[in-house]
């Protein structure tokens, strides 16, 4: 997944959420790529994001362009990237078959209590979600018109193991 270029600085997920900056990057990159693929590529639509791309691994972000990265990209990519981190990130599969990972001297959250605290992130994200559309309802950003993202109509489906 080094290929992939990831729509966060380094320090966005430690700014915006109860998420550590002890977490190994290397334990939340494929939350923030299934975050970004599966939320806020259809968010934006394939066009937007494409452009949002280029200009930021150009850096060259400006304009309304730089307003949608910083106000609606970095806050739903955190947002959506600790929902998923928090439901599942606790389970790791290797040789030795699936486990939960422990910590010494600390004691394990109920299955209920991480998804309260999923919900609440995914929650945090729908509200960003929804001031994007306000914001593009007042704003002419050409790559909507080419590529109208589709409303995923957030069906509000958990589902949690």
């Amino acid at each position: 997944m080094a290929d992939k270029t990831i729509l966060l600085r380094e320090d966005d997920i430690v700014k915006l959420s109860n998420i550590s900056g002890n977490v190994d990057i290397d334990k939340l990159i494929p939350f923030i790529y299934m975050a970004q693929k599966t939320k806020i590529l259809p968010m934006l639509g394939r066009s937007l994001y494409n452009k949002i791309l280029e200009d930021y691994e150009n850096d060259e972000l400006t304009g309304n362009y730089s307003i949608i990265y910083e106000e609606f990209v970095v806050e739903a990519l955190v947002y959506f990237t600790s929902y998923f981190y928090w439901s599942i990130g606790l389970y790791q599969l290797d040789n030795n078959g699936a486990y939960k990972k422990s910590v010494e001297d600390s004691e394990f959250l109920e299955d209920v209590e991480l998804t309260r605290v999923a919900k609440f992130y995914d929650q945090q994200a729908q509200v960003v979600m929804l001031a994007f559309k306000d914001f593009t309802n007042g704003n002419t950003i050409p790559e909507l018109v080419e590529d109208k993202p589709k409303d995923n109509g957030n069906l509000g489906l958990y589902i949690y193991i």
